[in-house]
């Protein structure tokens, strides 16, 4: 049996350095000639101007992309299109709910599969942004030819929506219910959404105790699951941890604190008067990892948390358990330094990042900063270790757990423990347990939750 085609694509989304971002990388649209779309080239750099992050500007640019290559099918890129252009949008919303590769066969030559309606409408929405960019540019020339029907129904598009013209999904309105009813596609593919819903959506105490003490092999591997489980951080987030930013001690319990900092204007142990940014610049000749660009090696993201309290103590990060997992992360950063002490005492690190390649046998990463994709890569192989299926951000719906089911914390209260900036946010992390809600109300024994505090293990030591 023959398999399925690809979807046709004549697009490419390629990172380029630029030197807005001193050499740190850059989406650009690249289309069917090899030449970049200029039109995307400088709308993108206008949304970057307005704080967009560069997943969020290449989303909008793939679904500039996709739009390209409906166009691309329809006047295969030669012949100028002509007629109601306004009905094109329409038709690429149709093409793209329904799909164009039915029982086998697309007369279309794009083997679209059909997508959720809310996918069409964030698409449509994307594409009414770039309408209205390209319809400012009426003096700008077109730069690269194959974008010229793409910036030609961008053009009628806005025109037509400016006189009144209705939303193109209007005739889409009312489908989703009797979607969701129909037979499923045949030889459906298992998608990554599929994949993520069968996997845990938090873990149970247990569970992160043995993946921390059994899946993590080396101190570095358990001090990142120690941040990700018991301090609630994301994974991006330790990437950016300088190595001052873990030495103090907090002097009731003896653990580690863990210093929240902003990786671009976030200030430095070090100096007072310098952000991190010049501290980077001036010292190693570095751009903050968040401002590289997803499609550098060293790109790591910051969606942001709340670090702006007066309290200065609401800038650390707030241990579970703190005598006993904030103490261990403390014991596993010695033998951390002891391991590498060749490499952080004779200056060889030009970085000040905690996290590294710790793999001796290539000489050429090993000290470079750990990459997100080798992060995500050691917390999946820890999972595997010890059998569980769950992602790196289950260990930060861990942390609302544990906080809520097990230490009975505030909901309000855990919102400032994870950063977040609106309660709404916490909402998402914050789990009870059926049985330790009819645990509450009866009056029965605590000891007898099934989620009540587990027994740590004893070389993680005793508060």
């Amino acid at each position: 049996m023959s398999s399925e085609p690809l979807p046709y694509r004549p697009w490419r989304i390629i990172y380029i350095p630029v030197v807005e971002r001193q050499g740190g990388l850059f989406p650009f649209l690249f289309l069917k000639n090899g030449l970049p779309s200029a039109t995307a080239a400088l709308w993108a750099r206008a949304l970057s101007s307005e704080n967009w992050s560069d997943s969020k500007i290449e989303a909008h640019l793939r679904a500039v992309g996709t739009f390209y290559a409906f166009c691309q099918m329809k006047c295969g890129g030669e012949a100028p299109l002509t007629g109601d252009l306004y009905v094109l949008v329409q038709e690429y919303a149709e093409a793209r709910f329904r799909g164009t590769w039915i029982a086998g066969e697309d007369p279309t030559g794009l083997y679209w599969r059909r997508v959720r309606i809310s996918t069409v409408s964030e698409e449509i929405r994307a594409l009414d942004r770039y309408s209205r960019f390209v319809a400012k540019l009426h003096d700008s020339p077109v730069f690269n030819p194959d974008e010229h029907a793409l910036v030609k129904v961008a053009r009628f598009y806005r025109s037509a929506r400016e006189a009144g013209r209705s939303d193109a999904l209007v005739h889409l309105r009312g489908v989703r219910r009797r979607r969701s009813k129909a037979a499923p596609t045949i030889n459906r593919r298992m998608t990554e959404s599929d994949k993520a819903a069968m996997r845990a959506k938090h873990l149970s105490p247990a569970e992160m105790i043995e993946t921390v003490e059994h899946g993590a092999r080396s101190p570095r591997d358990k001090m990142l699951l120690l941040l990700l489980g018991y301090a609630g951080l994301r994974i991006s987030e330790p990437l950016h941890l300088y190595v001052n930013d873990v030495v103090e001690l907090f002097r009731e319990t003896g653990a580690s604190k863990i210093r929240l900092e902003h990786p671009e204007n976030g200030s430095c142990v070090s100096s007072t008067t310098e952000d991190r940014s010049g501290f980077l610049a001036r010292v190693y000749k570095r751009l903050p990892r968040s401002q590289l660009g997803r499609g550098h090696r060293e790109f790591a993201g910051w969606k942001g948390m709340v670090l702006t309290e007066a309290d200065s103590a609401n800038r650390y990060a707030f241990w579970l358990e703190e005598s006993i997992t904030g103490r261990y992360f403390r014991r596993c950063l010695e033998a951390y330094f002891d391991d590498h002490k060749s490499l952080l005492r004779t200056g060889r690190l030009r970085h000040p990042y905690l996290f590294f390649n710790t793999t001796r046998n290539g000489a050429l990463n090993y000290g470079q900063p750990l990459s997100l994709s080798c992060a995500h890569d050691l917390v999946d192989r820890a999972f595997r270790r010890v059998g569980i299926r769950a992602g790196s951000h289950a260990c930060r719906h861990h942390y609302g757990f544990y906080a809520a089911d097990v230490l009975q914390i505030p909901q309000e209260t855990l919102m400032r423990m994870m950063h977040h900036s609106s309660i709404v946010s916490t909402d998402t992390y914050y789990h009870v347990s059926a049985a330790s809600v009819r645990a509450r109300i009866s009056g029965t024994d605590i000891r007898r939750i099934p989620y009540a505090r587990p027994e740590f293990p004893s070389s993680w030591g005793k508060p």
